[in-house]
Protein backbone atom coordinates (compact mmCIF):
# COMPACT_ATOMS: atom_id res chain seq x y z
CA UNK A 1 0.00 0.00 0.00
CA UNK A 2 1.13 3.51 -1.19
CA UNK A 3 2.16 5.86 1.78
CA UNK A 4 -0.60 7.81 2.84
CA UNK A 5 -0.49 11.40 0.39
CA UNK A 6 -2.30 13.66 2.95
CA UNK A 7 0.40 16.17 4.71
CA UNK A 8 0.83 15.82 8.59
CA UNK A 9 -1.63 18.07 10.37
CA UNK A 10 -2.01 19.54 13.76
CA UNK A 11 -5.39 18.67 15.48
CA UNK A 12 -6.83 21.49 17.40
CA UNK A 13 -6.67 20.44 21.36
CA UNK A 14 -4.81 21.62 24.48
CA UNK A 15 -2.48 19.01 23.24
CA UNK A 16 -1.78 20.40 19.74
CA UNK A 17 2.33 20.33 20.08
CA UNK A 18 2.76 16.64 20.52
CA UNK A 19 -0.50 15.51 19.24
CA UNK A 20 0.01 15.19 15.38
CA UNK A 21 -2.59 13.96 12.34
CA UNK A 22 -0.49 11.88 9.71
CA UNK A 23 -3.22 12.34 7.51
CA UNK A 24 -5.78 8.92 5.97
CA UNK A 25 -8.22 7.95 3.96
CA UNK A 26 -11.98 8.02 3.70
CA UNK A 27 -13.03 9.02 7.26
CA UNK A 28 -10.31 7.18 9.25
CA UNK A 29 -7.56 9.11 11.17
CA UNK A 30 -4.28 8.20 12.35
CA UNK A 31 -3.48 9.47 15.50
CA UNK A 32 0.15 9.47 16.68
CA UNK A 33 0.87 10.95 20.20
CA UNK A 34 4.44 11.91 20.36
CA UNK A 35 5.80 11.48 24.02
CA UNK A 36 8.55 12.73 25.86
CA UNK A 37 12.02 12.10 24.31
CA UNK A 38 13.86 9.01 25.28
CA UNK A 39 10.39 6.89 26.29
CA UNK A 40 9.02 4.33 24.49
CA UNK A 41 5.26 4.68 24.40
CA UNK A 42 3.41 1.21 23.12
CA UNK A 43 0.81 2.45 20.26
CA UNK A 44 -2.85 0.92 20.04
CA UNK A 45 -4.67 0.89 17.60
CA UNK A 46 -8.45 1.53 18.07
CA UNK A 47 -11.01 0.23 15.43
CA UNK A 48 -14.20 1.42 16.07
CA UNK A 49 -16.88 2.79 14.09
CA UNK A 50 -18.42 5.16 16.68
CA UNK A 51 -17.12 7.96 16.40
CA UNK A 52 -17.25 9.38 20.30
CA UNK A 53 -15.85 6.12 21.61
CA UNK A 54 -12.79 6.26 19.63
CA UNK A 55 -11.89 9.64 20.78
CA UNK A 56 -12.97 9.13 24.36
CA UNK A 57 -10.21 5.85 24.31
CA UNK A 58 -7.96 7.72 22.29
CA UNK A 59 -8.10 10.49 25.12
CA UNK A 60 -7.46 8.09 28.07
CA UNK A 61 -5.03 6.16 26.08
CA UNK A 62 -3.16 9.85 25.26
CA UNK A 63 -3.13 10.66 28.64
CA UNK A 64 -1.33 7.24 30.38
CA UNK A 65 1.03 8.28 27.86
CA UNK A 66 0.02 5.35 24.88
CA UNK A 67 0.43 6.23 21.06
CA UNK A 68 -2.91 5.87 19.67
CA UNK A 69 -3.99 4.80 16.02
CA UNK A 70 -7.66 5.08 14.91
CA UNK A 71 -10.03 3.56 12.04
CA UNK A 72 -13.80 3.65 11.55
CA UNK A 73 -13.73 0.53 9.64
CA UNK A 74 -12.53 -2.83 9.52
CA UNK A 75 -10.74 -2.65 6.82
CA UNK A 76 -9.21 0.41 7.49
CA UNK A 77 -8.13 -1.10 10.75
CA UNK A 78 -7.06 -4.32 8.62
CA UNK A 79 -4.89 -2.04 6.72
CA UNK A 80 -3.63 0.17 9.94
CA UNK A 81 -1.95 -2.55 11.87
CA UNK A 82 0.02 -4.19 8.82
CA UNK A 83 1.50 -1.30 8.10
CA UNK A 84 1.89 0.41 11.42
CA UNK A 85 2.07 -2.42 13.96
CA UNK A 86 0.88 -1.32 16.41
CA UNK A 87 1.62 -3.41 20.04
CA UNK A 88 -2.18 -3.73 21.20
CA UNK A 89 -5.69 -3.09 19.51
CA UNK A 90 -8.94 -2.60 20.71
CA UNK A 91 -12.11 -3.46 18.67
CA UNK A 92 -15.33 -2.87 18.56
CA UNK A 93 -17.22 -6.01 17.42
CA UNK A 94 -20.75 -4.27 16.04
CA UNK A 95 -19.54 -2.53 12.95
CA UNK A 96 -20.65 -2.09 9.47
CA UNK A 97 -19.51 -4.08 6.39
CA UNK A 98 -16.81 -6.39 8.67
CA UNK A 99 -17.58 -7.19 12.51
CA UNK A 100 -15.22 -7.13 14.85
CA UNK A 101 -14.89 -11.58 14.67
CA UNK A 102 -13.87 -11.24 11.77
CA UNK A 103 -11.36 -8.32 11.42
CA UNK A 104 -9.72 -10.60 14.62
CA UNK A 105 -9.73 -13.73 11.90
CA UNK A 106 -7.99 -11.82 9.08
CA UNK A 107 -5.68 -10.75 11.67
CA UNK A 108 -4.76 -13.96 12.96
CA UNK A 109 -4.93 -15.45 9.68
CA UNK A 110 -1.82 -12.87 8.65
CA UNK A 111 1.42 -13.35 10.03
CA UNK A 112 2.43 -9.80 10.14
CA UNK A 113 -0.11 -9.21 12.77
CA UNK A 114 -0.77 -12.52 14.47
CA UNK A 115 0.71 -11.41 16.99
CA UNK A 116 -0.66 -8.47 18.10
CA UNK A 117 -3.02 -8.88 20.98
CA UNK A 118 -6.42 -8.03 20.45
CA UNK A 119 -9.05 -6.78 23.00
CA UNK A 120 -12.90 -6.65 22.01
CA UNK A 121 -14.71 -3.90 23.31
CA UNK A 122 -18.05 -4.34 23.36
CA UNK A 123 -21.69 -3.71 24.76
CA UNK A 124 -22.53 -7.59 23.58
CA UNK A 125 -21.61 -8.82 26.56
CA UNK A 126 -23.76 -11.98 26.82
CA UNK A 127 -21.42 -15.43 26.73
CA UNK A 128 -22.09 -16.30 23.06
CA UNK A 129 -20.25 -12.71 22.05
CA UNK A 130 -17.18 -13.44 24.97
CA UNK A 131 -17.06 -16.94 24.05
CA UNK A 132 -16.21 -16.23 19.98
CA UNK A 133 -13.75 -13.41 20.79
CA UNK A 134 -12.02 -16.00 22.64
CA UNK A 135 -12.20 -18.57 19.81
CA UNK A 136 -11.31 -15.91 16.86
CA UNK A 137 -7.93 -15.15 19.03
CA UNK A 138 -9.39 -12.67 21.46
CA UNK A 139 -6.77 -11.43 24.15
CA UNK A 140 -9.32 -9.48 25.93
CA UNK A 141 -13.11 -8.23 26.52
CA UNK A 142 -13.95 -5.13 27.67
CA UNK A 143 -18.17 -4.50 28.30
CA UNK A 144 -19.28 -1.01 26.88
CA UNK A 145 -19.89 1.27 29.15
CA UNK A 146 -16.37 1.04 30.48
CA UNK A 147 -14.10 2.71 33.00
CA UNK A 148 -10.66 4.57 31.76
CA UNK A 149 -8.88 2.75 34.58
CA UNK A 150 -10.61 -0.58 33.63
CA UNK A 151 -8.84 -0.15 30.04
CA UNK A 152 -5.67 0.83 31.01
CA UNK A 153 -5.56 -2.01 33.69
CA UNK A 154 -6.14 -4.25 31.24
CA UNK A 155 -3.91 -2.68 28.33
CA UNK A 156 -1.04 -2.65 30.75
CA UNK A 157 -1.47 -6.56 31.92
CA UNK A 158 -1.13 -7.37 28.49
CA UNK A 159 1.53 -5.89 27.30
CA UNK A 160 3.40 -6.34 30.64
CA UNK A 161 2.69 -9.95 29.89
CA UNK A 162 3.62 -9.72 26.48
CA UNK A 163 6.67 -8.25 27.07
CA UNK A 164 7.87 -11.09 29.30
CA UNK A 165 7.25 -13.39 26.94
Amino acid sequence: MPPLSVPARRWSSPWRSALVCRGARSTAAVWSWKGMKGMDNPTILIIDDHRPVGMLLENVLRLHGYGVLYAETGKEGLELACREAPALILLDIMMPEMDGFHVCEALKADERTRDIPVVFISARGEAPAVDRSKAVGGAGFIHKPFKSQQIIEVLDGLLRSRDSS
